[in-house]
């Protein structure tokens, strides 16, 4: 997953010194840098090991003429592992799944928002997990005017990790993964009303959100 860092960075790189003179085929940074993957391993309950590798991605960031995907990887071609099947694999439960409100970045076209995972070790025996992702401190970039998108975050039994690292989680221990949003693209003043309401509706952005990035008077909302 490392070695992918490269890839990221060079396509950032390009894409934000051609956005002054092609600023309608360049979309900006997501919040998927580098590729977020886990990778859990431990025994079940009567013995047998176990190997799961749980990806689970942030938002793409927001392009000159569409809004960014959430929870969607870019450049890569990696699905979202299913919680469903995940869990049949190994004794952790998914206690939540969720799209994580305000973390696109604002703009024209907004980016996509991360999402949040918290998993709980209901076996008897430690598991190791090795939780690899990226964000933690900086946000995905906006371009032309677009804003951040929020950071990822890890946290075990609560307490926030510094960085990518392995950890143990022993029997009922609680590991939290939050995935980055991506940059948004153009002013975000200049984003259609409807489209703002109708990320409100969906619970994408918050009133708050409306308020304070967009313009929006309360009155209008």
């Amino acid at each position: 997953m490392w070695r992918t860092s490269t890839v990221y960075s060079a396509l950032e790189a390009i894409f934000e010194a051609l956005s002054s003179a092609i600023p309608e085929k360049l979309m900006a940074p997501s919040g998927t840098y580098p590729l977020w993957g886990s990778i859990f391993r431990g025994e079940h309950d009567d013995g047998r090991p176990f190997v799961a590798h749980f990806n689970a991605q942030g938002g793409q960031g927001a392009r000159y003429g569409k809004d960014g995907v959430a929870t969607t990887v870019f450049p890569p071609n990696v699905m979202n592992t299913p919680v469903e099947m995940f869990e049949a694999e190994t004794p952790i439960v998914c206690e939540h799944k969720m799209l994580v409100q305000d973390s696109g970045g604002a703009g024209r076209q907004r980016g996509g928002n991360g999402q949040q995972i918290a998993m709980r070790n209901l076996g008897v025996h430690p598991i190791v997990a090795s939780i690899i992702g990226g964000r933690l401190d900086e946000g995905a970039r906006g371009l032309s005017g677009g804003k951040q998108g929020a950071t990822g975050g890890i946290r075990l039994n609560g307490d926030k990790l510094p960085r990518s690292r392995q950890v143990v989680l022993q029997p009922g221990d609680r590991i939290e993964l939050t995935y980055p949003g991506g940059g948004g693209f153009g002013d975000p003043v200049e984003r259609d009303r409807d489209a703002i309401l109708a990320d409100i509706a969906s619970g994408a952005i918050s009133h708050e959100a409306a308020i304070r990035d967009y313009g929006l008077s309360r009155d209008a909302l």
